[in-house]
């Protein structure tokens, strides 16, 4: 199916579900429409679930970096010592 390949190769999920909702319209009881749409359905879903995580992680770096950045350098104590 050309959703497949929309979806394989550019990655682009509004083009692939464009062209899988007019696939399900043409053949709505094709089992192997109907298989193809459910993976990419799936596959979808664990991106959005990947990319959700990267972020979440990318979140914490950027607040342990701003925590190290403030405990970095001389203790006031030390300074006036």
């Amino acid at each position: 199916m050309y959703a497949e390949l929309v979806w394989m190769i550019h990655k682009d999920s509004s083009r692939a579900e464009s062209y899988f909702n007019r696939a399900v319209t043409v053949s709505p009881d094709d089992c192997y429409v109907q298989a193809s749409y459910a993976r990419f359905l799936w596959d979808v879903e664990e991106e959005d679930g990947e990319e959700e995580k990267e972020e979440r992680h990318e979140e914490e770096l950027v607040r342990q970096a701003s925590r190290m950045s403030f405990f970095s350098g001389l203790s006031p104590v030390t300074a006036m010592s």
